[in-house]
Formats: C-alpha cells, sequence, structure tokens
C-alpha cells in the first residue's frame, strides 16, 4: 500500500509482490459523489509554434549530495503553492522552472526564476525500520508560488554557486479533463527504482534482495546517478510528450497518484496515456479508469 508520510493516509496499491510505495502525495482528491469544479483559466499550452528556450539540460550535476531536493506534493494544480526541500553544499542557489513539451525548438521552455536562496546542508537520511524505508526528514527551503503556471510537466533545476545542478519534477494537473487526452505520469514506478538513501523495492546497499525496501517514500528526492533528480522522466516520458504536444492534441496532465486519489479526474476524457515503464496500479486507479470508460 502507499503510505502518505506526513499525513497518514493509507492507499491501496498492487505491487509486483514485493511491497509498498509511501507517497507524499500533495494531491487533493474530490470526494466521491461530487461535481468536478469549474476550469480555472490558465495560459494556453506549449504548440508546435510556441518557442522554447535552450540550455535547460544539466551541464554540471555534481558529485553526489552537491545539490540535490524535493518538492512537498507530487503534482499541484496551477496556484497552487509548492514547498520546496533543497540540501546543498553551496552558499547559494536558484531555481528555475522549466515546462517540458513540445515547443517548437526546444524541449523545455523557462516560466520562472528564484531570486538567489542560501544554501545549506540537511540531515542524513534515515532508514525506517522493519521496511528499509529511507525519508529525508529535511525542513522547507522555500515556497514556489506556481500562479499563472499552465497545466503540464515541469522540471525545477537547482544551480548552485559550486556550479552542481538538479531536477525535481512537478506536475501542474488538469482541473477538468472533459474532451482531454490525459497524460499521465507514472511516479509510482519511478519512485519504486529510486535508490536515494541506498535503498529501493529492488536493491539494498548490501546487494541482497531480502534486505530491499519494503515501503519506499516520496519524501526524499530522486537518485542523482541515472535518474538527473527527474525520476524516469527524461527517458520514459519526455518523448511521447513533445510528440502529442507537437500534434497540438488536446491533452490533460496527472499523476497516478492523481489518479488513484481523485475518482472524477477522467470524467468525460477522450482517453488516458500512461507513460513509460507503467507498473504500479492501485485498486481505486483500475477502478477510477473502467468508471470512466463506462460513464462515457
Amino acid at each position: 500500500m502507499f503510505r502518505d508520510v506526513r499525513r497518514g493516509a493509507l492507499l491501496g496499491v498492487v505491487t509486483l509482490g514485493v511491497a509498498a510505495l509511501t507517497a507524499c502525495t500533495g494531491s487533493t482528491a474530490r470526494p466521491a459523489g461530487s461535481a468536478p469544479p469549474a476550469a480555472a483559466p490558465a495560459p494556453a499550452p506549449a504548440s508546435a509554434n510556441a518557442t522554447g528556450t535552450g540550455g535547460w539540460q544539466l551541464t554540471h550535476p555534481g558529485p553526489d549530495h552537491a545539490i540535490e531536493g524535493f518538492a512537498d506534493r507530487t503534482s499541484a494544480v496551477p496556484g497552487q503553492p509548492v514547498r520546496l526541500f533543497v540540501s546543498t553544499t553551496a552558499g547559494h542557489y536558484t531555481v528555475t522552472a522549466y515546462r517540458m513539451g513540445g515547443y517548437r525548438d526546444s524541449a523545455a521552455r523557462r516560466i520562472w526564476q528564484s531570486t538567489p536562496q542560501q544554501g545549506h546542508g540537511q540531515s542524513a537520511p534515515v532508514v525506517q525500520r522493519p521496511t528499509n524505508t529511507v525519508v529525508a526528514p529535511w525542513q522547507p527551503s522555500l515556497t514556489v508560488a506556481t500562479a499563472g503556471w499552465a497545466p503540464g510537466d515541469y522540471l525545477l533545476r537547482l544551480d548552485g554557486d559550486n556550479g552542481a545542478q538538479q531536477f525535481v519534477p512537478l506536475t501542474e494537473r488538469t482541473p477538468v479533463n472533459r474532451g482531454n487526452i490525459v497524460i499521465v505520469n507514472a511516479i509510482t514506478i519511478w519512485q519504486a527504482y529510486n535508490r536515494w538513501g541506498g535503498y529501493s523495492l529492488y536493491d539494498a546497499p548490501s546487494g541482497r534482495k531480502a534486505d530491499r525496501s519494503r515501503a519506499v517514500s516520496f519524501d526524499r528526492p530522486y537518485q542523482a546517478v541515472d535518474m538527473q533528480g527527474a525520476g524516469d522522466f527524461l527517458f520514459f516520458e519526455l518523448p511521447l510528450l513533445r510528440f502529442a504536444e507537437q500534434a497540438g492534441l488536446p491533452l490533460g496532465y496527472a499523476t497516478d497518484v492523481d489518479l488513484h486519489a481523485d475518482p472524477h479526474l477522467a470524467d468525460g476524457a477522450a482517453a488516458i496515456v500512461t507513460l513509460g515503464h507503467d507498473e504500479y496500479w492501485s485498486t481505486a486507479m483500475r477502478r477510477n479508469v473502467t468508471a470512466a470508460r463506462t460513464a462515457e
């Protein structure tokens, strides 16, 4: 099952016969039977004619733990504040938000940048027994206001004055998806394979499968090696996202945690597309998708 570390909520999940994921979801589900809210106005999403921003990629990831971070939620609706937890050896750092997608000359467009922030190192990882769950017991570093951000997939790039860089992923979900093809980020599988702190659902520092995590948490960064702090987004999801936006398709955006938590997320949607290596589905996810299909 998923366990929300900060809120104590329990969410059932189908796993590969191993164990569970614990998630700080941050998503706000509508109660069963309630009507979806009216769509909030937001800027137009990317298109093949919109200009992107070059130079968004990491050029110097730096050594392990030189800079890294995570958000207090996996997704937010546009305008919802998001807290970032950052640990760094840099004296100062900035955060730059890039909306990822099908821009004319780039895979990204810069939409916001912070002022320089005071850097500091945060606490060492804590391994919770007996599940070998790794959490980062950090204090919040800054709050990002997402007012005016269009729905979509974002990467927040952390740039330290020590030259180190890492990403933090964030999905700005679409409030109403009627008529949309809903792109669902498979973040549970990102976290299942995330080895930050030494443990994932598949690996342990000892190399013994028996010592791997039986539950994993979103209250930690994604590893720098392989993931660049962005989970599996860059490798498994960005190419299809770019294709869909460049094709001008009507898109909605969400995560699989949102699909679990919100029974109305897919109301009236034209289709749901889950991206990449998506193998962690809860009973609620299946139920909600089936209900949306049946209703149409």
